[in-house]
């Protein structure tokens, strides 16, 4: 009666078909097209006590598997030929393999924890507690490392002329293709602590603060011409604590119809954008 626990468990799966290169000038053929298969998976355990009259507590553990392959009708170069159309229209066909498609895999496994407790003192609720968060996370863009044709016209194709233009993605001079996937860990953790306080009937006044420690994997890719240049270790991740005070109130109306009136003012930090922080390890600037 005094203690409730919950376990849950989901799996998402699907794949969707993509027609790069559809346009009102375009067209692709189906080595082109790829699909995205995507798989979400995740674990929870929470339990939740009440001590006493005025202790509670709610801790909670989950996992998630999150996997995006993508999955190209073929294994090329991609290849543009350009001249279809009347009267020297430059409409394009492409085919081979779509120049984001070459290699594109993302891949995340995080741990979170949580804890927290309620202490009814008075007229103050003092809500504390921690949580953690482990990703350790792969994002393998391999963008154009097959490489990229373009063709005047299609004679230059059939023929095997000269492309009018050719690109191709090479790991810097000393690296490999190994080095491309950024593969790193982040991981935070946090610790808070609230008072709200009930004044009156009317109006409550919270107080808090939450300080954020997170850790990053260290950059293995060092780039001198980096530091040379700009006197800045590419290497370096930051590691600074972030400490966050909240302030906020909340006023019930005497009325008849139920109204509240509510503010406040404060430091928040979201989430870590994953695959803005990707691109730090796999290109060293």
């Amino acid at each position: 009666e005094n203690h409730r626990a919950a376990l849950r468990y989901n799996k998402m799966e699907q794949s969707v078909v993509r027609f790069p290169g559809m346009g009102t000038s375009t067209v692709s053929l189906s080595s082109y097209w790829y699909s995205q298969p995507k798989t979400y998976e995740t674990w929870m355990a929470e339990m939740f006590s009440d001590w006493s009259d005025n202790f509670s507590t709610e801790v909670k553990a989950s996992y998630k598997d999150y996997s995006a392959v993508r999955t190209p009708n073929s294994q090329l170069p991609s290849i543009q030929i350009q001249g279809f159309g009347p009267n020297n229209a430059n409409n394009s066909v492409y085919l081979g393999t779509e120049v984001n498609t070459h290699t594109n895999i993302v891949e995340s496994k995080e741990l979170s924890l949580f804890a927290a407790a309620n202490w009814y003192v008075g007229d103050h609720t003092i809500k504390f507690g921690l949580d953690y968060q482990d990703n350790d996370l792969m994002n393998f863009y391999g963008r154009n490392i097959y490489g990229s044709y373009a063709f005047a016209n299609l004679a230059a194709y059939v023929n095997g002329s000269r492309p009018s233009s050719y690109s191709v993605r090479a790991p810097r001079e000393g690296g490999s293709i190994n080095d491309v996937p950024a593969e790193f860990t982040l991981k935070n953790t946090g610790l808070f602590v609230q008072d709200t306080w009930a004044i009156n009937y009317n109006l409550n006044v919270m107080f808090g603060l939450r300080m954020d420690i997170p850790d990053y994997s260290k950059q293995k890719l060092y780039n001198p011409l980096i530091e040379q240049t700009y006197g800045y270790d590419n290497t370096y991740v930051p590691d600074s604590k972030l400490l966050q005070p909240r302030l906020g109130f909340n006023y019930t109306f005497d009325s008849e119809r139920p109204m509240q009136f509510r503010g406040g003012v404060g430091l928040f930090g979201g989430a870590a954008p994953n695959v803005w922080l990707a691109g730090a390890y796999q290109n060293t600037g």
